[in-house]
């Protein structure tokens, strides 16, 4: 026999389920709050109800509506919950297990009238252990459908207790032999006890939580593609992408479906709680006479019970009697006990301190004190007296300050009998571990010996030890200070040390950075060598121009002039001149590379050449051919670079074009090939062209020849 449950998703068929599959087996049902389970947990209880019976274990009261159409039995409305005492309670949730077993009624536990909750729950647990028991024989078929299942059994750590979690284990487990089938409900699959959820062969889930995505995975053992249909999904702003089954859509997996199916729960036939306010239908008629033989029933059982429950004050008032009873004899046996171990405990602890009070009476002893006259006042008495009683006190100091008294005089000083007196003396002698007094003659007199025995004759010994113990510690103190002297100059040649630590690494410092300096210093001394090497060639260079102007037939005397007159304007005539043979090889240097001309090629020597002093350049002139070098042109640059020695080696034009930019010289390019092209036409540099239309560029041997000669 089967009935419909709704119809499928995707083909919009009726999925139908058989009863007995619900019956026979355990179902658990999941899925966020107002989203259908509820729903389809009061379908399936209308479908069977007739055909087996139903337990609903209903903690927030939504199934009473039930009554509408079924004549369901609601303990916890018709028949009372909670009694006078917990265990009359548990008597009654027993008796009403055997009823609704033997009278085949179905029953609604509503528990939302119950104000303790774990009440409730030990309700519940008794109910259902009782039920089960009867069932071994019985064996007659019902279903019970317990809502909130997470919160009667939870998984260890979720929130709820486990009150019932043994039961329900045992109801997963073995019900079924016992013709028992159950449907748990629940919000949360990752809550419930897991060992509950993996018996559970039919599942029914709808919209849930991403946290409860493993539970389902690895104990109700659907797969991780259906689950992630079941769960909504949003993008990293928070909107959402995908929202998961909607209300009433559940995922049927399992025994109960052929394949996994998506299914939308049909309507019921009652008027569902969860959503509406609460209207609990009064009893159908069919039921009200089992509801009225049940009360009548309850009653006369709870007046059987109540004389065999003894009442809550009169267990406290006999378990009270019976622990005061049993434990004061075992307290007095303990405090007796105790009071013998603290006895042997504190004869210990006194004989130590006797001990302590030994050694600081002769530490006192040892600190430098005037002479002791009084006897009283020796460290080691004033000790020992605080042991005796007040009355061996006063006896030891009225004998010390009026010695000769008799045991007559001393009792009646003390008020006391002589027997008394000989006894406090002997305990006086047995503290002082001598015989501080002792009697003489008839009638008995009394005198003390502590002044012997720490004053005088007997004293000595220790007064002796006293006078070593006192160098010993006097030179101990010596030896202390010498070591605090000896410690204070450490202390200082310690930080003495750290300080010369601290110029030792500024040294290192400065070390390192002359070595650094020493490095760039070798560095410039190298590149300086190099440059008066230079320097030195190109004084050659002007050597031979004066000795080629001399024979050119230029007036030595103008030449001397000019130089003259050059360095006049460098250097006045007043101060006093030290020569720098340096600094005069770079004067030369700088002023050859402004004025300094080159001879014309072979082929127009000139046949006369005079030397015209310009502001900024020479001239050669001759009578055919006038070649000007002048440092502000771009050809009288280009002969300072041939009298430098630039073109003994061909150079194409963008090397020309580079070294004249090192010079501090810019030109453009077209500019320096028609420079380099009149000065290939007069007959200065040759010009050849090479592969890639490159035009090379070098001396003339005739220009060579003129500049070495």
């Amino acid at each position: 026999m089967s009935f419909k449950v709704g119809n499928i998703l995707e083909t919009q068929e009726s999925l139908y389920l058989n009863i007995k599959d619900v019956v026979a087996s355990r179902t658990y049902i999941a899925s966020e709050t107002r989203f259908g389970k509820s729903h389809l947990a009061r379908l399936i209880t209308e479908e069977c109800f007739g055909h087996i019976g139903i337990i609903i274990i209903d903690p927030e009261g939504e199934y009473a509506s039930l009554r509408e159409k079924y004549p369901f039995l609601i303990i916890g409305r018709d028949v009372p919950i909670e009694v006078e005492t917990e265990t009359l309670k548990a008597a009654t949730a027993e008796f009403m297990a055997q009823q609704v077993l033997e009278t085949k009624v179905s029953v609604i536990i509503d528990l939302s009238l119950v104000e303790d909750v774990e009440s409730a729950k030990e309700y519940v647990d008794t109910f259902l252990r009782r039920f089960f028991h009867l069932q071994t024989t019985a064996k007659q078929p019902y279903l019970v459908i317990w809502e909130e299942a997470e919160d009667f059994a939870p998984e260890a750590g979720a929130p709820g207790t486990r009150t019932c979690l043994e039961i329900a284990t045992t109801y997963a487990r073995r019900g079924g032999k016992r013709g028992i089938g159950i449907i748990f409900i629940g919000h949360r699959p990752a809550w419930i006890s897991k060992g509950i959820l993996s018996q559970c062969p039919n599942k029914a889930v709808g919209r849930i939580e991403s946290t409860d995505m493993k539970a389902l995975e690895e104990y109700a053992r659907i797969p991780a593609s259906i689950v992630e249909k079941l769960v909504p999904k949003t993008d990293d702003e928070g909107e959402i992408v995908y929202s998961g089954p909607s209300r009433g859509e559940f995922c049927f997996t399992g025994d109960w479906v052929e394949k996994t199916t998506f299914v939308k729960v049909g309507p019921v036939k009652t008027t569902h709680l969860g959503s509406t306010p609460e209207i609990v239908p009064f009893a159908p008629k069919e039921i009200q006479s089992v509801i009225t033989s049940l009360q009548n029933s309850l009653q006369q059982a709870i007046q059987k019970i109540k004389p065999a429950v003894v009442s809550t004050a009169e267990i406290e008032s006999k378990i009270r009697s019976e622990l005061e009873t049993k434990y004061k004899d075992k307290i007095n046996a303990i405090l007796k006990t105790a009071d013998e171990k603290a006895e042997r405990k504190y004869r210990v602890d006194i004989e130590k301190l006797k001990t302590l009070n030994e050694q600081l009476s002769r530490s006192q002893a040892l600190q430098p004190v005037s002479p002791i006259t009084d006897v009283l006042e020796h460290p080691i008495v004033k000790t020992r007296i605080l042991e005796l009683p007040d009355k061996a006190r006063d006896l030891l100091i009225r004998i010390e300050h009026e010695p000769g008294l008799t045991r007559e005089q001393l009792a009646a000083f003390l008020a006391t009998s002589k027997d008394t007196v000989a006894s406090l003396v002997d305990k006086i002698n047995r503290v002082f571990h001598a015989t501080a007094i002792i009697g003489d003659g008839k009638p008995v007199r009394y005198k003390s010996m502590l002044r012997r025995l720490y004053l005088t004759d007997v004293a000595k010994r220790e007064i002796e030890e006293i006078e070593r113990l006192q160098a010993d510690n006097q030179a101990k103190a010596e030896r202390i200070l010498k070591l605090e002297e000896e410690s204070k100059v450490l202390r200082n040649t310690v930080e003495q040390a750290r300080v010369q630590h601290g110029e030792v690494e500024n040294l290192r410092k400065e070390v390192s950075l002359l070595k650094e300096n020493k490095i760039k210093l070798e560095s410039d001394l190298k590149t300086a060598k190099n440059d008066i090497e230079c320097l030195k060639k190109e004084a050659e260079v002007v050597q031979r121009l004066r000795e080629l102007l001399s024979i050119r037939g230029v007036d030595e005397k103008k030449i001397e002039a000019f130089i003259e007159q050059k360095l006049s304007v460098m250097i006045p005539t007043n101060t006093e001149i030290v020569i720098d043979e340096r600094k005069i090889e770079a004067l030369i240097d700088q002023k050859i590379s402004e004025k300094a001309t080159t001879a014309p090629p072979s082929g127009t020597i000139p046949t006369s050449v005079e030397l015209e002093h310009k502001v900024t350049h020479f001239d050669f002139k001759k009578s055919e051919e006038h070649i000007e070098a002048d440092t502000t042109t771009l050809q009288g640059r280009i002969i300072y670079l041939i009298t430098k020695g630039f073109f003994q080696q061909r150079h194409n034009r963008k090397e020309v074009v580079t070294e004249l930019s090192n010079n501090g010289w810019i030109h453009d390019d077209k500019e320096v090939d028609v420079a380099l092209l009149e000065l290939c036409q007069k007959g200065v540099l040759y010009r050849k062209i090479s592969t890639g239309n490159i035009f090379w560029y070098w001396l003339t041997q005739e220009a060579k020849e003129l500049i070495h000669t």
